[in-house]
């Protein structure tokens, strides 16, 4: 016969009631070294020890020999049926109940982080937000669903620049903002000299190439200053008086840093294309081929606090918190994101000779823009444009001098006409009727070549009086003014715009504690920083030899979010560094 036979295990189960920081949402946990150090740790929190009970099972009831008011304020439980195993069971006490003077029932729940710390590990997962490892500016930008309020501007510093600037003759230098008024002719003219007040040699070539684009104009320049806009008038008023006032096609104004100028003598020519009068001051282009010419560089230094505040965390520095508007004045923004720069803003205004002036400003070290060398990129901005000029055109002083040749050619024609018929009508009497028929006849010639003059004069008076009351030309811009020129306004303002300090630091402090949105398939970071890391995952993956339930219960706690704590003395101390280790 057999006999079943019964094992008698004697009771060694170790608990101890425990005051743990931990709390059963294990939203916030602790890691540890190695087991060893776990262990030590929980015994060295405020405790209760049980000694030598019967096995004690997960998720389950424990009865303890303590009167329920003496342990109402322990927490946690951690126990080892050593009968059994080596290993240290930690749990939650979920509740409590009175069961006499001396006994009370303790519910628990395993606290499944805790238990299987060194028994699981995570696998390549969807990470939705995490502690980074690398806080690199800019290397983070997946915007952030965050309220960050109203933007303000710095006004601790401001950035301008003008291209033009207005000034008196005694203010022109070579280096200053007075803006250039380019007359641009249909023909040359005269010849042009260098003048350094010693020497003169031929300055103006014959043809221009501006822009890669050959030019079959003349350039004569004149600063925007009283003395020179003098000059200026008596030109036009030469040209006027020589019938050539047409010649002037264009007059418009460009900053003085588009071209290298050269003072020059212009001998200018008559109507018969002999040198015959020079005009002082003057101005030509240095050479004869234009590519666009850089005109001013500019750093916009980015800024790395709010007010007094300092962001620990980078991206609290980056767009939409932060950002920098760039106007031309006249309408014209675009907004510039620091991050999209290699180091501080950094941009260049091109410009070239041209009706309008044509110039505008691109960023240098834009990660967006791969040829900022030639001037054309997705974020250049056109420049407000300089004036046009309106100028007078004489129209008599040019019909005179237009038709004064033609008109004295008709008279002396007309007069030869009427002396040849005189003479010819002389001699024909002559030959046929004597003396008397000759005095006849020439009194009946003179009188009609008295009338044929006189008919000219008259119809040419005529002429002359209906060129006199046709009116003067006026040719250009025939605007009044130009408001963003009279304002000095002409060029570029840079606008550091961010969100409020106190928003700034409540961000900041958001990233402190939740990190950043990274929506990225990877494995998640747990211990890259000094004091805690936050992840928070997406189906996270989970391999390990434990249970099955408590797989499913990490997950939840990793897709719920948790933030790791690596030094118990700075357990939900958020004012501790956190520096990347």
């Amino acid at each position: 016969m057999l006999y079943n036979k019964i094992m008698i295990i004697s009771p060694e189960t170790e608990v101890y009631l425990i005051k743990s920081p931990l709390q059963v949402d294990e939203a916030q946990q602790l890691d540890f070294a190695n087991a060893t150090a776990q262990a030590n740790y929980f015994l060295s929190l405020p405790k209760l020890a049980l000694m030598n009970l019967t096995y004690q099972r997960e998720n389950n009831r424990c009865f303890v020999s303590f009167n329920i008011e003496q342990i109402r304020s322990y927490n946690y439980v951690m126990y080892k049926n050593k009968q059994y195993g080596d290993k240290w069971f930690y749990a939650f006490i979920t509740g409590m109940t009175y069961e006499g003077n001396t006994v009370t029932g303790v519910d628990i729940k395993t606290d499944v982080y805790q238990t299987y710390l060194f028994d699981f590990t995570l696998k390549e997962s969807y990470v939705i937000r995490e502690t980074v490892s690398d806080d690199t500016f800019g290397k983070h930008l997946i915007p952030e669903s965050l309220d960050y309020g109203e933007y303000i501007l710095d006004k601790t510093e401001q950035y301008k620049e003008q291209l033009v600037i207005h000034a008196t003759a005694s203010q022109v230098t070579p280096s200053s903002k007075t803006p250039v008024i380019v007359v641009q002719c249909a023909e040359r003219l005269g010849v042009a000299y260098e003048y350094d007040g010693q020497t003169e040699g031929e300055a103006i070539n014959d043809m221009y190439v501006i822009g890669g684009l050959p030019q079959g104009c003349w350039y004569y320049m004149f600063y925007c200053v009283s003395e020179q806009v003098d000059i200026l008038r008596q030109l036009k008023e030469w040209l006027d008086s020589i019938g050539k006032g047409d010649v002037i096609l264009n007059m418009f104004m460009i900053p003085r840093q588009v071209v290298d100028l050269q003072l020059a003598i212009v001998h200018l020519y008559d109507k018969e294309g002999q040198v015959s009068q020079s005009v002082t001051n003057c101005y030509v282009a240095s050479g004869n081929t234009y590519a666009p010419k850089n005109i001013f560089n500019k750093t916009i230094p980015k800024l790395n606090k709010y007010g007094s505040f300092t962001p620990r965390n980078a991206k609290t520095l980056t767009y939409p918190y932060q950002y920098l508007l760039v106007s031309n004045n006249t309408g014209g923004v675009l907004d510039f994101h620091y991050e999209d720069f290699n180091g501080d803003p950094q941009f260049a205004c091109y410009g070239l000779i041209s009706v309008n002036s044509s110039f505008g400003i691109t960023p240098l070290n834009s990660k967006k823009s791969d040829t900022p060398e030639v001037g054309i990129s997705p974020e250049f901005i056109v420049g407000s444009t300089l004036p046009c000029l309106s100028w007078r055109s004489d129209f008599y002083l040019n019909w005179i001098a237009q038709n004064g040749n033609s008109i004295r050619n008709e008279g002396m024609m007309t007069y030869s006409e009427s002396m040849g018929r005189v003479a010819s009508g002389t001699f024909t009497g002559l030959a046929q009727a004597g003396m008397a028929g000759m005095a006849l006849s020439a009194g009946a010639e003179l009188a009609g070549a008295y009338i044929n003059v006189s008919d000219w004069i008259e119809k040419t008076q005529e002429k002359i009086r209906q060129a006199k009351a046709i009116p003067d030309s006026v040719k250009g811009n025939l605007s009044a003014g130009d408001l963003a020129y009279s304002l000095q306004s002409i060029g570029y303002n840079f606008y550091r715009y961010s969100i409020r300090e106190d928003m700034a630091r409540k961000i900041d402090r958001y990233f402190d504690v939740y990190g950043y949105r990274v929506n990225e398939i990877k494995t998640p970071n747990t211990k890259t920083r000094l004091n805690w890391n936050y992840i928070q995952t997406l189906g996270v993956h989970i391999d390990g030899d434990i249970p099955q339930e408590a797989i499913a219960e990490l997950k939840q706690i990793y897709d719920n979010g948790i933030t790791i704590w690596h030094n118990p003395a700075n357990f939900l101390n958020y004012n501790v560094s956190n520096a990347i280790v």
